[in-house]
């Protein structure tokens, strides 16, 4: 949960305040506009055209990411009946899909988008302000875009500076996954890796062969 409070934080003071979403993501935007125009995305809540913002790389190796997830939430109910946790995680944050077949059937693009939009919806956050301070540039194909960001959730106020790495790519600048982002892939795997480790037998009694 601490996890995805700080992923919230970030997407929310990450949010630039005013923006429409324009009509396309030219090859052509520099990274700022790219930046810019992906938030706007988020604000509105449109997920599916935020996540046209992000490098399609980054986002199958997102999904990658996610299949112990997927396998351990497959699995069937235990011995005494209990419901496969991972699989009721798994409809909570994929909503609206019904089973894992349906999640995993889902494209990269929206498999992304449906990840944050239920990540969102666990807790509310609000953006105060954003300030873009400027960028980096690392080599010809890699910028870093740094911001002040002040955000709040609940009554917790956040300000923090971000920087925010952009890649070029065939459809031109595009986001790469933040430290965040792949933390919570991390988390959602390894939790689903540990609820599979077999339990520990108790030893045997003294004097049991």
């Amino acid at each position: 949960m601490r996890r995805i409070h700080a992923l919230v934080l970030f997407l929310a003071a990450s949010i630039a305040p005013g923006l429409s979403p324009a009509a396309e993501l030219s090859p052509d935007l520099p990274p700022e506009a790219v930046l810019r125009e992906a938030y706007a995305r988020m604000r509105a809540g449109d997920w599916n055209a935020a996540a046209e913002a992000f490098d399609p790389a980054a986002l199958a190796r997102f999904r990658t990411m996610l299949e112990p997830l997927f396998v351990a939430a497959s699995a069937p109910a235990d011995a005494k009946g209990q419901e496969n946790r991972d699989a009721m995680m798994l409809m909570l944050l994929f909503a609206p899909a019904q089973s894992v077949e349906e999640v995993r059937a889902l494209s990269d693009r929206e498999l992304f988008a449906r990840l944050m939009r239920g990540t969102m919806s666990l807790a509310g956050a609000s953006l105060d302000e954003q300030v873009i301070l400027g960028n980096v540039a690392e080599g010809r194909d890699l910028v870093h875009v740094v911001t002040r960001n002040t955000a709040r959730m609940d009554k917790i106020v956040v300000s923090k500076v971000e920087a925010v790495t952009l890649q070029r790519t065939p459809q031109g600048w595009r986001l790469a996954l933040t430290g965040e982002i792949e933390g919570l892939a991390e988390t959602l795997q390894a939790t689903a890796e540990a609820g599979r480790q077999p339990a520990q037998d108790a030893p045997p009694p003294p004097g049991t062969p």
